[in-house]
């Protein structure tokens, strides 16, 4: 339990993540035999658009670095994860797998119930990705009865909910996220692409000219929708959101990992989220409540920003009520 999943882009960075407290890890890659054959919008994981900025460049490169971090005795993901596949996209997809299970990966992220089956058909651990949309227990039994016990839960999903679906589904092993790139949108409803070309759905509406249409034409009522505007596109998972004052109820709820987002940032920064999520996970395991750990734990440097209402905290009911 309270493992530390981290996303990892360079196998020279793995000593430093290590020795910062990280225990799994999660790549992706880019093939340009896939692109050659399927196209340059067909995408093998979520990242694929970013190619080599968020992947390893080749897949030989990602089996590499599956194999070095094995040799470390650390757990390691490889994402296959994007909104849908055809079946010939299918049958690549099938031949990565099996070559991910052969290199000795604990498992791969996936976003179909064909994967998760083919998967335990291999013996090759699944996780399902926030693409699978785990909002509730039924959704959970579902990935559950086609042999997916380790789950991705959602960005948007309040505390309460969380609770929720992991009391009433033990047997699973269940991730939340925790620091950096949170989201606006969700991803399993979200079929835009992170392409640089004409820019992300979430980058377009927040860097495009908006005009304010409201049904309010009193004073008070055009200030507070044009305020809200500001708000929203201005700071709401502006920054790299956080997460860390719900550490003590996620302890208590014996969650399995806190997954940390970031294959196109800097090492640097994911080693320094890797650390304060570990030592606030050891100060939460010693407080005797929550009131305890929100009062000893340790808040992130860029907190000034990032803790303005909790909008820029993936769990912002444990401060802002």
């Amino acid at each position: 339990m309270n493992k530390i999943l981290t996303p990892i882009v360079s196998i020279d960075h793995i000593n430093e993540l290590i020795d910062a407290g990280a225990e799994e890890f999660y790549l992706g890659f880019y093939d340009e035999a896939w692109e050659k054959q399927f196209g340059d919008y067909r995408e093998i994981n979520r990242m694929s658009s970013f190619k080599k900025g968020a992947n390893l460049y080749s897949f030989e490169d990602a089996i590499n670095c599956v194999k070095e971090i094995i040799k470390n005795n650390k757990q390691v993901y490889v994402t296959v994860n994007s909104s849908s596949y055809s079946n010939e996209e299918m049958n690549k997809i099938k031949e990565y797998l099996r070559k991910i299970k052969e290199a000795g990966a604990t498992g791969a992220i996936v976003s179909t119930i064909k994967e998760v089956e083919y998967c335990a058909e291999i013996g090759l651990e699944s996780i399902a990705s926030t693409l699978c949309g785990i909002y509730n227990d039924y959704t959970s039994k579902y990935y559950k009865m086609a042999g997916c016990y380790h789950q991705v839960l959602p960005r948007d999903l309040s505390l309460q909910e969380i609770e929720s679906i992991v009391t009433k589904n033990p047997d699973v092993k269940y991730e939340v996220f925790m620091m950096r790139n949170g989201c606006p949108f969700s991803d399993s409803h979200c079929l835009g692409f992170h392409k640089r070309t004409y820019g992300a759905t979430c980058g377009m509406l927040k860097g495009t000219q908006q005009i304010i249409c409201s049904t309010r034409k009193d004073f008070e009522g055009r200030n507070e929708v044009e305020f809200n505007n500001i708000l929203y596109k201005n700071f709401f998972h502006l920054c790299a959101s956080c997460g860390l004052c719900a550490l003590y109820r996620f302890v208590k709820m014996n969650i399995y990992a806190y997954k940390i987002v970031g294959r196109n940032d800097s090492p640097g920064e994911v080693a320094t989220d890797v650390d304060i999520i570990r030592r606030n996970i050891e100060i939460a395991k010693k407080c005797q409540s929550e009131e305890e750990y929100l009062l000893k734990m340790l808040l992130p440097a860029n907190s000034y920003v990032g803790c303005k209402k909790g909008l820029g905290c993936y769990y912002p009911e444990v401060r802002f009520k």
